[in-house]
């Protein structure tokens, strides 16, 4: 079992736009080994953020709001997963206050001993704070889903071969964007 306390403090300075904002967070961490093979992550904390824009005093802003991050990793014979959802506030680029929300799920397969196989789902919605004063409209729900294998033919060599699809919508657009995207590396 481990637990962990910290507190984070950033600044961010969007000069283009003469944005800036200050964040502060305290979190709180505990990792604990459930049996032999199942572990888990708690996180938990709070966070103020404080948004200024220098050239409109009529655009700042103060939020305040919870963070927090629960996973599970689950080892299996020949099978890992690892499952996580989070919340997390971090600066957009026009320095407005952004709330990630994110669920994933992993799961590597153990073929052989040199082949693995990788599937991945990550969904993600971003959401520009109600009273953050940019208005940006970025607010967004994103999907990844994709699938890998790994093949470790060498000691030192391996090659990867992989299918990504992905979703992006942004909630003021009127289009949804797909991709695809097929990856093949040497490693």
């Amino acid at each position: 079992s481990e637990l962990n306390i910290s507190v984070n403090a950033s600044r961010f300075e969007a000069s283009d736009v003469n944005n800036e904002s200050d964040h502060i967070a305290l979190t709180t961490t505990h990792k604990q080994s459930l049996t032999a093979s199942l572990d888990s992550e708690i996180l938990i904390g709070i966070r103020k953020s404080d948004f200024n824009s220098i050239q409109n005093s009529n655009e700042n802003s103060d939020e305040k709001g919870i963070l927090f991050k629960l996973g599970i990793n689950k080892e299996h014979e020949h099978t890992n997963w690892n499952t996580e959802l989070s919340r997390t506030i971090n600066p957009g680029g026009s320095g407005s206050v952004i709330q990630k929300d994110r669920f994933s799920v992993n799961a590597t397969r153990f073929m052989t001993d040199k082949l693995r196989a990788l599937l991945n789902l990550s969904l993600l919605k971003n959401k520009e704070l109600e009273n953050s004063a940019t208005a940006t409209n970025i607010d967004r729900k994103y999907m990844q889903l994709g699938a890998q294998l790994h093949w470790q033919f060498a000691e030192d060599w391996s090659i990867r071969g992989g299918y990504r699809y992905r979703r992006n919508q942004i909630d003021n657009a009127l289009n949804t964007v797909d991709s695809n995207a097929i990856e093949l590396g040497f490693i």
